[in-house]
This record gives C-alpha cells, structure tokens and sequence, in this order.
C-alpha cells in the first residue's frame, strides 16, 4: 500500500508508531527501476529510491534489519522491487 500513499513518512510513522518496541514486519514495495518504472505505469503507483526508503524508515523509527531477495539473480539485477525486514526501534 505504500506505493499508493502520497507521503510515505505518515504511512510509516503510522506503522512505527503502531509496532511494539522490537516488533519486525515485512516491507515490500516498488523500487525507482526499469521494471519499477513498468508497474508503476500500470497499477498508477510511484515508485521508492531505495537509500531514500531506508532514510525515511530510520527518521520515523524503524530500523532496517536486512535485504531480502527472492533469488540471487534478483539480487544481481536489482529486479523485484524492495523487499526489507525492518525492525521499530
């Protein structure tokens, strides 16, 4: 749903401000690529920068604790959009 929020930094102060202390959740959203750039056109979403995600993630609170990828390949072509665990301060 993140992709479809004008301001992510109020959809995300809401999450953190929601989680427990330690609490962790999953964050998938649409990175600023070229397949990126393709579902956006589609589904009418922007898209995330993602040193820009991490920076807003960790102003609101919640702290990165890992990349996630859905293959090694996926990871080498930067391909699937963003896949974060990310963990409330």
């Amino acid at each position: 749903m993140l992709e479809h929020l004008p301001d992510a930094r109020v959809g995300l102060a809401e999450l953190a401000r929601v989680m427990r202390s330690g609490g962790r959740m999953l964050l998938l959203t649409t990175e600023d690529n070229l397949s990126g750039a393709w579902t956006s056109r589609v589904w009418c979403c922007r898209t995330y920068n993602r040193q820009e995600l991490y920076r807003t993630c960790q102003e609101v609170g919640l702290r990165l604790r890992k990349e996630l990828w859905y293959t090694k390949m996926h990871q080498v072509l930067r391909a699937g959009g963003i896949c974060i665990e990310i963990e409330r301060e």
